[in-house]
Order: C-alpha cells, then sequence, then structure tokens
C-alpha cells in the first residue's frame, strides 16, 4: 500500500492523505493505518467522514467485536 501511494504522490503537488474508515473496522486498525503512511512519510492525513453517520448521543453503536470486517481506504486528493 505505501509504495502504491508513494508513486502516486510522487506525482501529485499535494501529499494530503484522506482515510476513511466505516464503524465496523476496529479503532486498532485505523491506528495501524495511520502508523503505516506516517512511517512512509506521510504525515498530512486528513479523516473524511460521512455525513449520515449516526449521532454520538444516546444509542450510539458500539465498536466493540468487530475488530476485522469493515473498511478502511486511504486515498491521495489528485492535487
Amino acid at each position: 500500500m505505501i509504495s502504491k501511494l508513494q508513486a502516486i504522490a510522487a506525482e501529485r503537488t499535494s501529499k494530503k492523505i484522506y482515510l476513511r474508515a466505516d464503524g465496523a473496522v476496529a479503532y486498532e486498525r485505523v491506528a495501524q493505518v495511520m502508523g503505516a503512511l506516517n512511517a512512509g512519510g506521510f504525515n498530512e492525513i486528513a479523516f473524511v467522514t460521512d455525513a449520515a453517520a449516526p449521532s454520538l448521543g444516546a444509542g450510539a453503536a458500539s465498536n466493540t467485536g468487530n475488530a476485522n470486517t469493515g473498511n478502511a481506504n486511504t486515498g491521495n486528493d489528485g492535487g
């Protein structure tokens, strides 16, 4: 993943990476991806959120037990 992103970034003016992960992705996995990006030289990481996401109020879903069932995607802004 990192070598592919580095090749893409070499052709861009911006080094910003956009990270999107759905609620089924464990925080630990998101942190691992962020760590790998940082180690690969990507220090501008932005989170992409879904406007239709549930509110943080009462009844918000827990992320427990969904360690490897979701999607963690990274992308370059194409700048």
